[in-house]
């Protein structure tokens, strides 16, 4: 452990004194209607962007720069969204009407001065800008009251335009929907959350209720044009759809130390990451295992709307270090692990876009954890070892000629035991939680969803179908990523969705209202049905609705 932080400490000093650096933003998750608002940019101008948007979080300067080259200001399709962006960077920020008459008040004149922004000051070679974090949010479900309570407080900025930072710490009390506490109940896990306890409440009497602090957070330096590197603790996502089979920010935050390199028409990043095998959920206070990740994903536009990206990950656990071959940011991962004997759960993937006609956006994922070609071609028995997952999708941006009006389709199916492994140490999870896809392996989904903004008001409905394959008291299925793949069902004859058959319609219809700045009045309405065909009383139903208002915070669906 502490030759891998002494490692990371090295690597991260030498990076400092490689070039002088030109000004760069902060690395930011877009929100969802910025990322509705980059894809619709690439697809109605027909070129995609040099920044490599399916890569997050980005640079949000460098990606502000790379939609100016592409077009204007006055040619974007919505002006807020654009402001939402640059935003983040403090020079370009506007006043509007209503900052102009708080800022003309004695006592509130320090603040608002760099809208959306609470409190920002900005010099020459300087910004910092501190914001509240809050969701609050109440609603019924058929089963109890529904509750949110989350609280923070987010700073970013940088010094002398070379050292970037930002911080955001929340705590959050939640009463969740009946299907999420028998996740937590599975998992001994909340999605998207670490340290866990239950929450108990004098008004919400719920034994779904818990209470949970996350922070995330680093420092990114830009070497210069091309190179940045970033070390923190935060989630990343690399993907085109709604869903990644790669890495997804659906898990816990982890520490990692980031390279992202910019060159010509090429993007690549390498990721080295500190996991846990463990949960922190009603247990005792201990230091808990570590494993780690290392991952690169290579993306290149190889035409103005086609790209290409090549994906490579490995997880493993070393006693009190890490593997140091593993550093090598160029080398074959795979070929790394077999040659110290194949200790370690590699894997590869492959996937593309296709912008066609400047309406339509074709994407996809192949992931290959473990395969043999004569299993998987030429007998093709099903072998349980033939683990792979595939991602297909399109998005038809201004549907039907009405701007800002988007309709995607979005099909995933993974094999059993993909991402899983002989221990506990190297399956693709962390804190009891997928890296990747949420519903893990052995399953196959469709997803069906609509997007619509206009003025302040957004809209968002999405229509998921899922069968998946769940285990018995006794048999792997396959579907559970922490269990061993040596306690499998059979070695032969393994399908897609084998064992006890789940079918899951999820419907989700959800509203914001822009009230003012990053301000939003929100409503989630939502319908989950669940068949399970080998059980008596198979059968549930669980519906809420929810409202409230959101500052600075991005929502977070739990979908599975």
């Amino acid at each position: 452990m502490l030759m891998w932080k002494t490692l990371t400490l090295i690597l991260f000093l030498v990076s400092l004194s490689i070039l002088p650096c030109i000004a760069q933003g902060d690395y930011v998750s877009p929100t969802l209607i910025d990322k509705q608002f980059i894809e619709d940019n690439e697809i109605n101008s027909g070129t995609l962007n040099s920044i490599h948007s399916d890569v997050r979080p980005m640079s949000n300067a460098r990606l502000l720069q790379s939609v100016e080259t592409i077009t204007t200001q006055d040619k974007f399709p919505n002006l807020l969204l654009y402001q939402n962006l640059s935003c983040n960077y403090l020079p370009l920020c506007k006043e509007d009407s209503l900052s102009s008459t708080i800022k003309s008040k004695s006592i509130l004149r320090y603040f608002f001065t760099h809208p959306p922004h609470l409190f920002a000051v900005s010099g020459q070679d300087y910004q910092l800008a501190i914001d509240p974090m809050l969701e609050e949010m109440v609603g019924k479900s058929d089963h109890s009251v529904l509750l949110t309570n989350k609280r923070g407080l987010s700073i970013k900025g940088h010094l002398k335009e070379k050292l970037f930072f930002s911080a955001s710490v929340t705590e959050t009390q939640e009463v969740v929907p009946e299907y999420v506490q028998e996740y937590v109940n599975l998992y001994n896990a909340l999605p998207g959350a670490g340290f866990l306890k239950r929450y108990d409440s004098r008004f919400f009497k719920s034994e779904s209720a818990y209470d949970y602090l996350s922070s995330e957070g680093g420092v990114s330096y830009h070497t210069g044009k091309h190179i940045d590197v970033s070390l923190g603790h935060g989630r990343h996502f690399i993907g085109y759809g709604v869903r990644s089979l790669f890495l997804s920010d659906d898990s816990a935050p982890y520490f990692y130390l980031r390279l992202n390199s910019y060159f010509w028409k090429i993007n690549y990043q390498n990721i080295f990451a500190e996991l846990t095998p463990e949960s922190k959920f009603e247990t005792t206070d201990h230091l808990l295992d570590k494993k780690y990740l290392a991952a690169h994903y290579l993306s290149i536009n190889i035409l103005k709307n086609w790209s290409l990206g090549l994906f490579e990950s490995v997880v493993f656990s070393r006693k009190n270090q890490f593997e140091l071959q593993y550093l090598n940011p160029l080398i074959l991962y795979r070929s790394v692990e077999q040659s110290i004997g194949s200790p370690d759960n590699a894997m590869i993937g492959l996937q593309s876009q296709l912008i066609l006609w400047k309406k339509i956006k074709l994407y996809g994922q192949l992931l290959l954890d473990e395969f043999v070609l004569k299993e998987l071609v030429f007998e093709n028995k099903n072998w349980w070892a033939n683990k792979y997952g595939i991602q297909a999708g399109v998005l038809y941006s201004s549907a039907f000629g009405i701007k800002q009006w988007d309709l995607q389709m979005e099909y995933n199916t993974v094999r059993p035991y993909t991402y899983s492994f002989r221990d506990s140490l190297a399956n693709y999870s962390h804190y009891h939680q997928a890296l990747a896809h949420p519903l893990g392996a052995n399953f196959k989904e469709l997803i069906l969803k609509s997007r619509f903004n206009y003025k302040r008001l957004q809209s968002d409905f999405g229509l998921f179908f899922i069968n998946k394959g769940l285990d018995d008291r006794n048999s792997n299925y396959g579907g559970n990523i922490l269990k061993s793949h040596l306690s499998r069902v059979s070695d032969y004859c393994n399908f897609t969705a084998q064992g006890i058959a789940q079918t899951i319609m999820f419907t989700q219809l959800n509203f914001q209202f822009r009230l003012w700045q990053s301000i939003y009045l929100t409503t989630e309405c939502a319908v989950r049905n669940e068949n399970l065909k080998q059980i008596l009383a198979n059968e549930k139903k669980d519906w809420w609705l929810k409202a409230g208002i959101r500052w600075n915070i991005q929502p977070m669906y739990r979908i599975f």
